[in-house]
């Protein structure tokens, strides 16, 4: 974990694929669908890798776990690095639709919400500053 005294900066990539170094000693990947201040979702895969993969080594893997709501601070205190991006698609943002109907989404604003992810520019960078907004 990074020192949390420290500012440091995230790359944002909407659909970019994301690899970092467990404690196990091993290298596990997940898919960014969406981030907001206070949370980021993923798509979780159940491959581990003894090196930092390649974006050929995980293209063609469907992760394990469709959805899973997460700390954003994550982000920013893990050595998380970007491997690669490619261009979210509807199925594979049906787990987060699922999670937004659970708490109160109208399928309109669920349904106006993944296709902006599908059509959002995929890159952002945000400071671990935004980690402190709650």
């Amino acid at each position: 974990m990074g020192n949390p005294n420290e500012t440091k900066m995230v790359d944002i990539l909407w659909g970019g694929y994301y690899t970092y170094h467990t404690s196990e000693g091993h290298y596990s990947v997940f898919r960014l669908l969406d981030f907001t201040p206070y949370g980021y979702h993923a798509a979780l895969f159940k491959e581990r890798f003894s090196e930092k993969p390649q974006i050929s080594a995980v293209e063609s893997l469907g992760p394990t776990i469709g959805h899973v709501p997460l700390d954003s601070k994550r982000l920013y205190y893990e050595d998380m690095q970007v491997i690669g991006h490619s261009v979210l698609v509807e199925e594979e943002l049906d787990g987060y639709g699922i999670y937004l109907k659970h708490h109160g989404y109208s399928e309109e604003q669920i349904s106006e919400l993944l296709g902006n992810l599908i059509n959002k520019q995929p890159a952002w960078t945000a400071s671990d500053s935004l980690a402190d907004t709650r």
